[in-house]
């Protein structure tokens, strides 16, 4: 399955606000993000559809949380990340500009690229 690099911002985006909030609610997401909230209601309809990530009813309130898919397309992206910043911190970069430039790269590259890299 494709992933498209929008998702996977939301996707990364839910998981950060997972380890920082009990509960991720759509206008969590939208500030967090940046975005106005009905993007983020197009965006959730479609990762739903796609069973990346699914509403989950608390005794107070609906928040979102990633499916099991979702968490392992989270981790790959997070593995690409690390990837990335280690090869650009071969080449001289800066710890911190590797790791910026990585979540920016990540989602551009393709699974091909990705199983070619060897460091």
């Amino acid at each position: 399955m494709y992933i498209t690099p929008a998702k996977k911002k939301y996707l990364c985006a839910v998981k950060k606000l997972q380890t920082m909030e009990t509960d991720v609610k759509a206008v969590t997401l939208a500030h967090y993000l940046n975005v106005s909230k009905a993007s983020v209601s197009i965006m959730l309809r479609q990762l739903e559809k796609e069973g990346l990530l699914c509403p989950y009813e608390t005794t107070r309130c609906s928040t979102l949380r990633l499916t099991e898919t979702g968490e392992n397309v989270v981790r790959q992206v997070e593995m690409h990340c690390r990837l990335l910043e280690k090869m650009f911190r071969t080449f001289g970069a800066p710890a911190s500009a590797a790791e910026k430039d990585a979540v920016s790269v990540e989602p551009y590259l393709s699974e091909e690229t990705y199983a070619g890299i060897h460091i």
